[in-house]
Formats: structure tokens, sequence, C-alpha cells
């Protein structure tokens, strides 16, 4: 989330001007946040999902390398998911990029709200 939140402070500071045209023409500050945050939503997704990605292929590829090394920690041996947990990683990523996406609109309209 601190990621979320520095990202969004650099992104108003590099846009001010940007955003100084969108007040002057009429924009809200809730209508600037919410376009971060869509950006940033947008920006989340794709990074949870490449991670979500890559972890299914660990988690698939692990009991091969693990049943065929001899000296395998004994608690990796018997990891088993069940359908529901792969349910909660397939949700993950979702559920992540909404997160970040509140933070940043949140982040955003504190950003705004400064600004003069």
């Amino acid at each position: 989330m601190l990621t979320v939140l520095f990202a969004t402070r650099t992104s108003l500071a590099v846009q001010q001007d940007v955003i100084e045209v969108l007040h002057l023409i009429g924009a809200r500050d809730g209508y600037i946040a919410g376009g971060l945050a869509r950006q940033t939503m947008g920006r989340a997704l794709l990074g949870a999902c490449v991670g979500s990605i890559l972890a299914v292929a660990v988690l698939l590829l692990l009991p091969m390398f693990l049943t065929s090394a001899a000296g395998a920690p004994a608690l990796l041996r018997g990891v088993q998911l069940a359908a529901l947990d792969w349910v909660w990683i397939i949700l993950l990523p979702f559920a992540l990029s909404i997160l970040a996406a509140g933070a940043a609109y949140l982040a955003a309209l504190r950003g705004l709200a400064r600004l003069p």
C-alpha cells in the first residue's frame, strides 16, 4: 500500500499542470482521483496476475522437484491444495487491485485537497 501511496503522490506531482487545466475546465477532485484510481487498478491487476501465474507455476512444479530430491524438507513434501485454495489464489489479484485502487483514490483526494 505504501508503494501505491508514493506512486499516487508522484503522479499528482508530475501531472500538476494537467490537473490545473482539468480544474480550470470544471473537473472536480473526485473525477481526477477516480482516473488515478482506475489507472492504478489496471496496473495493480496486471502485476498481481503476473505474480499469481508465476506462483501457480511454482505450486504445480514444486511436487516434481520435491519427489526427486532426497533431502527435500518434510514440511513441503505433503503440500496439497484443495479446490477452495485454488479459488482464493484466482481471486487474490482482483481483491488486491481493488484495494490498491481504493488506496490510490483516497491518496489522490488527500493530495488534491493540498494543491492550490
